[in-house]
């Protein structure tokens, strides 16, 4: 089960080699420097990344309808240039230069539609408040230059929509554009970044993908997690609801972390949240009733499950030095188990602290 996560650092321990947060948007003039070609390296890496969950793309519904229009272009360009060959391209092959342009539109909007699902993208409502853009107009604030220029409107929209939706969900979020206007409108300190290129970001997931897998190796060593969850699954008890059944025998077993995320760094300490496996046995003993019989009858069963939990650590981690590992605190996020027995297959079983 994954979930939305705040994987801000620190300012004021990042330098140029970390990511300070897995959440991108990319503006307009970005896609179509990329050529709006959604089968390019650059795109497809993005694309792969965000599918993974290593980059969330955001997108506001402006920036989809300017894409669009962008994709329209490029289309009026195209039948241009077929017309000005239509001579030539017929001799080649008929029938060659004969396009359907509203199918081609269509085409063309699916195939963007296409990426941003695979991509998983987010859609940021459109938040923004028409008397905070107004101000900013007036007063000459990005992404409003010297010349309060009109076509900045719809960037306006988007910025606040974007600063909106950080506030809304305590997220930061790159800003890919080369549009000084927009830089303007990013900071150091976010909750907006801004970034020049896609190949800047990609360089800092793979950065970012070698911290984090030192730091799943290390966690893996360590044996935290396993104890943690251990002591957790040995303090359930059977449900009140179940007063005639009785635990006998728990054992915890192959303790494997699926996800690993950097919520935040403060120099060598971090702060991070995971995805754990774990699989579990359990002995009961005790007396249900048994509608086929139509009578109460005793049973002892022993089952095995696969468990998924959410578990916080809190630690100290040179990524210069893998073994200098140092834990501090583990927290699981295990009240309850949902056991499957085959004695109760249509209740199961539920075991809480």
């Amino acid at each position: 089960m994954k979930k939305d996560r705040n994987m801000e650092l620190s300012q004021a321990a990042t330098d140029e080699t970390e990511l300070l947060t897995r959440y991108i948007f990319l503006d307009t003039q970005c896609y179509r420097e990329l050529k709006l070609d959604w089968n390019s390296q650059l795109l497809q890496a993005l694309q792969e990344h965000a599918a993974a969950g290593r980059l969330r793309l955001l997108i506001t519904d402006i920036t989809k309808r300017e894409v669009i229009e962008q994709l329209d272009r490029s289309l009026d360009e195209t039948l241009v240039s077929l017309r000005k060959h239509d001579v030539s391209l017929s001799q080649i092959a008929s029938g060659i230069s004969v396009v359907d342009k509203p199918s081609a539109r269509k085409v063309l909007a699916r195939n963007f539609e296409d990426f941003l699902s695979k991509s998983k993208a987010i859609l940021v409502p459109l938040l923004a408040d028409a008397q905070e853009v107004f101000s900013d107009y007036f007063e000459r604030s990005p992404p409003f230059g010297d010349g309060r220029k009109k076509s900045e409107f719809p960037d306006a929209f988007v910025i606040k929509s974007l600063l909106r939706w950080c506030a809304a969900n305590k997220q930061s979020a790159y800003v890919v554009s080369g549009d000084q206007d927009l830089e303007k409108c990013c900071s150091v300190a976010g909750p907006l970044h801004h970034c020049r290129g896609l190949p800047e970001i990609l360089s800092l997931v793979a950065s970012n993908e070698i911290l984090r897998a030192n730091l799943l190796t290390a966690l893996n060593a360590s044996y935290a997690i396993a104890r943690e969850i251990d002591e957790c699954v040995d303090e359930l008890r059977v449900s009140p609801n179940a007063p005639d059944i009785t635990l006998l025998e728990r054992n915890v077993e192959n303790v494997r972390i699926i996800e690993l995320y950097v919520i935040k760094r403060t120099g060598n300490h971090f702060y991070l949240e995971a995805d754990v496996d774990f699989d579990s046995s359990f002995t009961f003993y005790g007396t249900h009733f048994d509608e086929r019989l139509d009578r109460f009858r005793r049973f002892g069963e022993t089952t095995s499950n696969t468990h998924t939990v959410t578990v916080e650590i809190d630690a100290d981690f040179d990524p210069a030095k893998p073994a200098s590992l140092d834990v501090h605190h583990v927290h699981v996020s295990l009240d309850e188990l949902n056991i499957e027995l085959d004695t109760l297959p249509s209740t199961g079983l539920r075991l809480c602290r």
